[in-house]
């Protein structure tokens, strides 16, 4: 209990907020995309959509100035997405066109809200951390394109 509460003021002082953004406008330098992880995730979602949970959740770094001119565009505030979510999900962020959102890993997971969620509501609860920032779980060597977040579910 003591250990979550750390992690949760950890957190707070490292994360701008949960939105929800689009998921092309994500983009992981430090992953490569398994097929097979994909597709049983796309099952796992199509059985039991668990997109707003937080262990689903991305997490990514924005600058400031990047936030600040997504939240212009989006007509929120920051005080809004600290609030986290309300009745209608997590605030939507909206980003120029053109723009990148790096990830810290999550490929995954993106591409099978890609495959199962229909064309305009592919969109993904993003964990946003201040740029040079990094949550403490992941303070650790990246991982490997044989090592991933979530493990394959076994096939019976």
């Amino acid at each position: 209990m003591e250990r979550e509460r750390k992690l949760a003021a950890e957190r707070s002082s490292k994360c701008w907020g949960t939105v929800s953004v689009r998921v092309d406008i994500l983009d992981f330098p430090n992953e490569e995309e398994e097929e097979e992880n994909v597709e049983s995730l796309v099952e796992l979602f199509e059985k039991d959509f668990r997109g707003l949970k937080p262990l689903y959740h991305i997490p990514a770094k924005i600058e400031k100035p990047h936030l600040e001119s997504a939240l212009k565009c989006s007509k929120l505030s920051l005080e809004r997405l600290k609030a986290g979510a309300d009745l209608d999900g997590y605030p939507e962020l909206n980003f120029p066109v053109g723009f990148r959102l790096k990830c810290y890993r999550g490929l995954h997971r993106a591409e099978a809200a890609r495959r199962i969620l229909p064309p305009g509501a592919r969109r993904w609860p993003i964990d946003l951390y201040h740029s040079g920032k990094t949550p403490a779980r992941k303070e650790r060597a990246p991982l490997t394109s044989h090592q991933t977040s979530i493990q394959p579910l076994k096939k019976t």
